[in-house]
């Protein structure tokens, strides 16, 4: 899964989402393990890529990808 083939600026926008750098690291690590992570994967590759993001962050952020679908 990649989400360079998807306008997902656009589909965050559209829903009432903010596109933020964070939500990109997120999706970015989302998206390395091509559907198959689990929570504890996404947030360690998102914590390896910015230690700055609170779990809660990807917890709240994936939430709302999966409420936009």
């Amino acid at each position: 899964m990649s989400h360079q083939k998807l306008d997902y600026e656009g589909i965050l926008r559209r829903s009432g989402h903010r596109v933020t750098l964070q939500r990109v690291v997120i999706l970015d690590a989302v998206c390395m393990g091509q559907g198959r992570s689990t929570l504890g994967q996404v947030a360690a590759d998102v914590r390896r890529a910015d230690s700055t993001i609170a779990l809660s962050t990807v917890y709240r952020t994936l939430k709302a990808f999966a409420d936009v679908g």
